[in-house]
């Protein structure tokens, strides 16, 4: 009888190593943790899977969290220097506060940027005046100077509208505006023209065109319809 020689079975392959697959969660406080599927370790910083630590540059809008007072408050970067991020941000009764986190801090985290969302009336009639405007190095944007020479037009005085500008368009160069930051700037001065019709504390707000009314306007106007639409001098 012949035996058959049985062949040498190859080793089995290794295990394919367990996919890096992260999930994202929250505390009741809406803190931010991040853990992973397969090896089911947790952290805090957003792992590289997910896109890494969150990107903040000057006036981009984030919410800061208030250990004193156990609620976030919204507001906008003021400066980035290196791993840190200082911020200027609003506390319900408390006003204007600022803070120094490092970038990947669980107390930061950037607000969604589609938090001023302009109804289709704004759009049409913000649009309209966007295009009477002298053109710019590219055909979507528009001299920063002769939009605030339109600007003017409304009727507010200019420490007013410097406050607008400045809130509207954060950060951003005053040379030229794109439509979407000439549409954040009409929506403000509609809220502001309403404030002065309004009379009492809310006109006093603009006249005096200070701090308060920046953090007004950025806090809430920005991301509110205005009860009409903007008036400009023809």
């Amino acid at each position: 009888a012949v035996r058959e020689r049985s062949a040498a079975m190859p080793p089995p392959p290794p295990p394919p190593p367990p996919k890096d697959e992260w999930r994202e969660a929250k505390t009741p406080e809406g803190h931010s943790y991040y853990y992973n599927l397969s090896t089911r370790d947790s952290t805090w910083e957003r792992p590289l899977a997910l896109g890494g630590p969150h990107v903040y540059t000057v006036g981009k809008e984030v919410e800061v969290w208030s250990n004193g007072m156990r609620v976030w408050g919204r507001g906008r970067v003021e400066k980035v220097d290196g791993g840190k991020v200082t911020a200027e941000f609003a506390l319900p009764g408390r006003g204007v506060a600022k803070k120094e986190l490092p970038v990947a801090h669980r107390d930061l985290r950037p607000v969604p940027s589609s938090a001023c969302k302009l109804t289709d009336e704004e759009k049409i009639a913000y649009q309209c005046w966007f295009d009477l405007l002298s053109a710019g190095s590219a055909p979507e944007r528009r001299l920063g100077s002769v939009a605030a020479a339109f600007l003017t037009k409304s009727g507010l005085k200019r420490p007013a509208l410097k406050q607008i500008w400045h809130v509207a368009n954060p950060g951003s160069s005053p040379v030229e505006l794109s439509i979407e930051e000439f549409g954040r700037c009409c929506r403000l001065i509609a809220h502001c023209q309403a404030f002065l019709r309004s009379g009492g504390a809310d006109a006093l707000l603009v006249t005096e065109a200070d701090r308060p009314l920046r953090v007004r306007l950025r806090e809430e106007c920005l991301a509110m319809r205005p009860p009409a639409l903007p008036k400009f001098e023809h």
